[in-house]
């Protein structure tokens, strides 16, 4: 008699059976998970079998919604039970709108702040709100209805102190949409009306800049040297320095040349090549608590082709044994390393720069000011460390800081600092910066030769 043959399952398609219901389990948990995130506190609770202990409900709402979500929950049960308070309900709407702002949600952040309006359009604490709606506007870039936001403020609130940055942002506001001349006249008129104002030399010296922006330099000039500076004033420094670019009177400005090269460097760390010869060379960095020199001086060099910047570091290190080097991440915590930073204001605006961090290991860092997620180049760094020292090597194309190979004479802001942390703790810069290296105000000039 012929025995049946057993049928065994495939041992591979088995494997593929498991791993398909692994994979929709997965996925119908992440969908469900990012349903539950995206509703609404009271749509949550509805989707919520009745009869669920609430101690338990709690449980289960923060395993699947954000904290900063919980955050909002919180001033919504709030605003809930105080119905009858309405200082209460304003100041937990403008919590809501302050935790939106945070994490960018600028649309239901302005939905907040028109509750509140639509709510209380006569109670004393609008004018948070108000304020509140004008920072919406101005990080999303609505400058038409930021200004609009801005003369309802100053219509109803003539007398308050915030009135006169209301007026102010509104001419900033001309500057942003490019009406240049505009802005010129709204300043000069703010300035008859507010003499005293502590921002008196900042505007007399945004004056002058946006003359020479509308290609009226012999304006800037004339600007400059009829208006009476306050004395020690940064920006009296910028506008005697902006001058002297024009050949007249001096300049306290730190100056730094970058040199023309046919042959670039290689990028290395190795400072080996004939090219560094040619090159301008720059120490005396001081302590940028106090502005004394430090004991490890960095020199710097800077070259320059058709298409590149070419930066080089030598930082001097008499502890090379105690290099820092803890970051391996790309735009991570770099200046926590022994690290050098570039500060280049390259539309010489005093108010924009960009900003490149590499430490001892190579590790680089760049950023739009402050931000590192708004401005990504492609450039290159190479490091090197020697016996009593560690060098930087930085080549990046113009066309990363928006701009075409400088012709001879131009001038940029810009500023070098270095982090030490081997043996005694040292920061410091070229040029002082008073404790913060994000000024572009007290940068030196960048001058291509």
């Amino acid at each position: 008699m012929k025995r049946r043959k057993k049928y065994r399952f495939p041992l591979p398609a088995l494997l593929v059976v498991l791993f398909l219901l692994l994979y929709q389990t997965d996925y119908f948990l992440r969908r469900r998970t990012q349903l539950i995130e995206e509703k609404t506190a009271s749509d949550f609770h509805k989707s919520v079998e009745p009869g669920w202990d609430k101690v338990l409900l709690n449980h289960v709402a923060k395993l699947f919604i954000p904290e900063w979500h919980e955050k909002i929950l919180d001033q919504e049960r709030i605003i809930e039970a105080s119905k009858d308070d309405p200082e209460k309900v304003i100041k937990a709407y403008v919590k809501i709108v302050e935790i939106y702002q945070k994490k960018e949600k600028y649309r239901e952040a302005e939905n907040a702040c028109n509750q509140v309006l639509t709510q209380y359009p006569l109670h004393p604490l609008r004018k948070i709100v108000y304020k509140k709606l004008a920072s919406i506007y101005e990080k999303s870039k609505k400058f038409q209805k930021q200004r609009e936001i801005n003369e309802i403020y100053i219509q109803e609130f003539p007398d308050d102190s915030e009135v006169v940055k209301a007026e102010l942002k509104n001419i900033v506001i001309c500057e942003h949409e490019g009406n240049y001349e505009k802005a010129i006249e709204g300043y000069q008129k703010f300035l008859t009306k507010y003499p005293k104002t502590k921002e008196k030399d900042r505007i007399a010296f945004k004056i002058g800049l946006l003359y020479k922006t509308i290609g009226r330099p012999d304006k800037a000039r004339e600007f400059y040297q009829g208006m009476v500076w306050t004395e020690g004033s940064m920006w009296a420094d910028n506008a005697r320095s902006e001058l002297w670019l024009k050949g007249l009177g001096r300049s306290n400005k730190k100056l730094v040349y970058a040199y023309r090269v046919d042959t670039p460097p290689r990028i290395d760390g190795r400072l080996n090549d004939p090219a560094w010869g040619k090159g301008d060379k720059v120490t005396g960095f001081v302590n940028t608590q106090n502005n004394n020199r430090i004991s490890q001086q960095t020199i710097v060099s800077l070259l320059y082709d058709d298409e590149n910047l070419y930066i080089a570091f030598n930082c001097l290190e008499s502890k090379n044994y105690g290099l820092v080097v803890k970051c391996a991440e790309h735009d991570g915590d770099v200046w926590g390393d022994d690290c050098i930073e570039v500060f280049v204001d390259a539309n010489r605006d005093y108010t924009s720069y960009y900003h490149l961090t590499v430490n001892a290991m190579g590790t680089k860092r760049d950023g739009l000011e402050h931000k590192p997620a708004d401005w990504n180049p492609k450039w290159k760094a190479a490091t090197a460390v020697g016996t009593n020292h560690w060098n930087v090597e930085i080549c990046i194309p113009f066309k990363e800081f928006g701009s075409s190979t400088p012709k001879p004479g131009v001038t940029w802001g810009a500023n070098f600092t270095r982090a030490r942390r081997s043996g005694k703790e040292e920061i410091s810069a070229w040029a002082f910066t008073n404790r913060n290296h994000h000024q572009p105000g007290k940068f030196g000039y960048l001058i291509f030769k």
